[in-house]
């Protein structure tokens, strides 16, 4: 699961900007306005993505209600300008777009630094 902050310029007053708890592609709850009470989707819907921006936020799962337990062999690694990504040790692959591009990143020597 993740939190998305819509950060959409619109040209209306209209579509306001919201913050969104997200797993895969599918809303499971938001947070009117970014601010405010969470409201939690019995069923989800897909987040349409087109036209649309958004950043990703740390998961403050007090806050949206969830209970997050990652696998022993994922760890989280902070990056150099503030961004988190997750190792997986036993693939030995990485979530940020270095690995994803040249398929190796410094994240995953710190995770196995960190995991020993």
């Amino acid at each position: 699961m993740k939190v998305l902050r819509e950060i959409t310029e619109w040209a209306t007053d209209i579509q306001p900007n919201h913050v969104y708890l997200v797993e895969g592609d599918k809303i499971a709850a938001y947070q009117p306005h970014g601010t405010g009470a969470v409201v939690h989707f019995e069923h989800r819907a897909r987040l349409d993505r087109a036209r649309r921006r958004f950043v990703e936020e740390p998961l403050d799962a007090a806050l949206w209600g969830v209970s997050v337990k990652q696998p022993a062999h994922i760890v989280t690694v902070a990056g150099s300008k503030g961004s988190t990504y997750e190792v997986n040790l036993q693939e030995g692959s990485c979530t940020c777009a270095g690995y994803q591009f040249r398929g190796r990143c410094k994240h995953i020597t710190i995770a196995e630094g960190v995991a020993v």
